[in-house]
């Protein structure tokens, strides 16, 4: 990360691509540090231009034979696994086959991998924590981005909604990114505001963390708190499951409120607005599920259910 930060600040004069410094790679374009880099810079969430060239530039190396190498030199397993591992979790389009079985034809008698010599680190680790990640669908391997610690709301412990900004620059900038089917859920809290009024701030914040655990739970997805009693649900990248997500959400919620507030606390309900839309029109999905949300304000739950309309595609 370190690294990444110094070379992005310089690196504005090139296409950003990393180039070997010394004999025998001086000035050649390196896959396995341009890897990293691209790694590095997705955990700083800053970059993004960079980020995107870097990632067309390491794809656009895979030989033949499933791996990859720095220069002339012939395909190793250190580069393959440095570019393998940051295409197949940030990159829907990347196919892992013809990577994984480049990596298993390099695996030794006894069953390990080491990175390109005797002198070299054992990459085994590694190489089997990858093997194992690609066996998941997409979505639940996808690395989203590091939200710091500062970044998060106090009472929720959720990303604030600048996180989504950077969901959204990311999605639209990427490669694969920008075409891939999300899916968006806006949800507010109906009852929230009485329930706030009735048993006061201290209560009302309770409500929001509980709530915000639940959102924790759900997998492949990314919670946000845009701000009061609203919150946003982003599902992976190509992950069309958000709408099962929501709809048994709707079933726990209630239980799980009456089990920490008690049945004779006003409900406070999900109200869940949902659409779908590319990467690249992530930021335009959520300004039409506000836009959308004022339009359904007047709906009440017919059940402490809550309430949930699905608006379709962008």
């Amino acid at each position: 990360i370190a690294i990444a930060a110094v070379y992005a600040s310089n690196a504005k004069k090139t296409e950003g691509v990393v180039k070997g410094m010394r004999f025998p790679f001086h000035n050649v374009p390196l896959v396995s540090a341009s890897a990293f880099l691209a790694s590095g810079l997705l955990v700083l969430g800053q970059e993004l231009p960079l980020i995107s060239s870097l990632l067309t530039f390491v794809k656009g190396q895979q030989k033949e034979s499933g791996g990859w190498a720095d220069g002339e030199h012939p395909e190793d397993i250190f580069t393959t696994f440095a570019a393998a591992d940051l295409l197949a979790h940030v990159d829907p389009s990347f196919e892992t086959e013809s990577a994984c079985a480049f990596l298993v034809s390099r695996q030794m008698e006894a069953g390990w991998w080491r990175a390109l010599g005797p002198e070299q680190p054992w990459l085994t680790g590694q190489v089997m924590q990858w093997l194992t990640s690609i066996q998941r669908p997409f979505p639940f391997r996808y690395r989203w981005p590091h939200c710091a610690e500062g970044q998060l709301d106090r009472k929720t412990h959720l990303p604030f909604y600048a996180y989504f900004d950077d969901l959204c620059r990311i999605f639209s900038s990427l490669p694969g990114l920008a075409e891939a089917q999300n899916e968006v859920a806006f949800i507010d809290l109906a009852g929230f505001r009485k329930f706030n009024n009735t048993y006061g701030q201290e209560f009302g914040d309770k409500v929001l963390e509980v709530f915000a655990d639940e959102l924790k739970k759900l997998p492949a997805t990314s919670a946000i708190r845009d701000g009061g009693d609203e919150f946003l649900l982003i599902g992976a990248p190509t992950g069309m499951q958000l709408t099962t997500q929501v709809q048994q959400l709707r079933h726990e919620w209630p239980k799980r409120f009456r089990q920490e507030f008690g049945s004779e606390a006003p409900p406070v309900i999900a109200r869940i607005l949902l659409k779908r839309c590319k990467g690249a029109e992530l930021l335009a999905c959520r300004e039409a599920l506000g836009r959308a949300i004022g339009a359904h304000k007047h709906l009440t739950a017919q059940d402490e259910l809550g309430i949930f309309v699905d608006l379709g595609v962008l």
